[in-house]
């Protein structure tokens, strides 16, 4: 998020150099903690994050597809022929497989 929000991150800085970064980093340390005093099992959050990463990786691919195919943003570093077609076919089939998941009834946590 720090790098997103284009502000100074990472361990080798100081809390004054990267004071968001270092929120961020309490703040996930806070959750983990809160998660694991809740008694709420590790192995059923990770399938559950698991489930929700691959419901949004179809969307989340087109962007790349997207941002890749840009001659603006890539200029000759473009996708090719060949990367699109398994780009679009990769797209295609985790959509029918997230479709088909939630089709089947989903998950039982």
């Amino acid at each position: 998020m720090s790098g997103l929000l284009n502000t100074k991150w990472g361990f080798s800085r100081s809390v004054r150099e990267a004071p968001l970064f270092y929120i961020l980093v309490g703040l996930g340390t806070i959750a983990g903690t809160a998660l694991s005093l809740l008694s709420i099992s590790p192995i059923k959050l990770l399938v559950f994050v698991a489930v929700i990463n691959g419901v949004i990786a179809a969307a989340l691919l087109i962007l790349v597809l997207i941002v890749s195919n840009s001659r603006r943003l890539m200029g000759d570093c473009v996708n090719g022929y060949t990367a699109n077609i398994l780009g679009w076919l990769t797209i295609a089939i985790m959509a029918v497989a997230s479709i088909a998941f939630f089709a089947t009834g989903g998950i039982s946590l």
